[in-house]
């Protein structure tokens, strides 16, 4: 299948994050360049992004880490509250509902929290995961909205000091979380709608050429940072480890070698592929977008420029997809496009 340019188009503006639950229902939070300064949602409707409404000064002042939009009247957003945080600070959360912003209350921790990413099935069901600070060590943090309140899940025996930083959701019985835990390496836990538990540890994969340049075999960051999973038994991760994807099968993760780039943000349709977005971290270099079928990777996208900074993508079939990202300059440009089995289609952002 050819590969086409993914083609910026938007200027002024920096795109944080997307979701979407179909592509008939995307979410973008968009803003704070040099010239916007607020940040704003947009929702995808066709193939024009509609401007929403503006986040409010409490939220836009932090710094947002997740979006997750179940519906096509409802997100929640999870974020960090940076500089803010005190030894009490609950962890952030607000929702999107109608077209307004509102805080919600979370559970007031011992050393305060912070929430990296959320997962929504409904409005009634989300999973939120993070971290917060307990006596001397940190500790892996997971919450559970039910529609009316958050309330903190209790994590399984054995991963102290574990840092969880990306969860998938596919029902309020199946979420996937990932991160690291302290020098062990990458970490996930399952939770199956009554407790969290421990998978095995996904496996470390060694390249034997370092990215950019020769060389020996080198331990790369230990760190999954990006799940996404269309059942409960399928999933791909990826991270901070070089060369490789981890996929998933219900029972064990598996290594999906990807050379010596890395893995970005995953999408996984419910037909069983996946998509990511890959780098190879050079400076010549542009990132790609990627898709796994049958334990194949076949590129289906490249960036217009070395500059360009895919940040989110939303999958749903080989014929379906949208990509969001930055180009930087003087000012940011906002990189957004569809993908329809054989071409990429540029889209403007409304906020422009």
């Amino acid at each position: 299948m050819p590969t086409s340019q993914v083609t910026s188009q938007s200027a002024h503006l920096n795109v944080k994050l997307i979701s979407c639950s179909a592509m008939t229902s995307c979410y973008a939070l968009v803003g704070g360049s040099q010239t916007f300064s607020g940040i704003s949602m947009e929702q995808l409707v066709g193939s024009t992004w509609h401007w929403k409404g503006n986040l409010d000064s409490q939220i836009s002042d932090i710094n947002a880490t997740s979006l997750s939009c179940p519906t096509s009247s409802w997100c929640a957003i999870a974020a960090d509250p940076g500089n803010s945080i005190t030894p009490r600070t609950p962890a952030f959360m607000a929702e999107w509902s109608n077209g307004s912003f509102i805080p919600l209350r979370t559970p007031v921790l011992e050393g305060g929290g912070i929430l990296s990413a959320v997962s929504c099935t409904s409005t009634t069901f989300c999973v939120a995961v993070g971290f917060y600070s307990a006596t001397k060590t940190n500790e892996p943090l997971a919450e559970r909205w039910d529609g009316r309140a958050w309330s903190v899940m209790s994590q399984p025996i054995g991963n102290p000091e574990a840092f969880p930083g990306a969860v998938a959701c596919t029902s309020p019985t199946f979420c996937m979380a990932v991160g690291t835990q302290g020098g062990l390496g990458p970490y996930a836990q399952v939770w199956n709608g009554s407790v969290w538990r421990l998978t095995e540890r996904p496996r470390r994969f060694f390249p034997s050429v370092h990215p950019g340049g020769p060389g020996g075999p080198h331990e790369p960051t230990p760190s999954l940072n990006y799940v996404s999973c269309s059942s409960s038994t399928h999933c791909l991760a990826t991270g901070e480890l070089v060369g490789s994807a981890q996929l998933w099968n219900g029972t064990s993760w598996q290594v999906q070698h990807l050379g010596s780039q890395y893995g970005g943000a995953v999408s996984c349709a419910t037909s069983g592929e996946c998509y990511l977005i890959a780098s190879a971290q050079t400076i010549s270099s542009k990132e790609m977008v990627h898709r796994l079928s049958r334990g194949a990777w076949t590129t289906i996208g490249a960036a217009s420029t070395n500059k360009t900074s895919f940040i989110g993508l939303g999958c749903f079939s080989s014929s379906q997809c949208i990509v969001i990202g930055s180009e930087s300059g003087w000012d940011t440009q906002a990189t957004s496009a569809t993908w329809d089995g054989s071409t990429w289609t540029a889209l403007q952002f409304a906020s422009n």
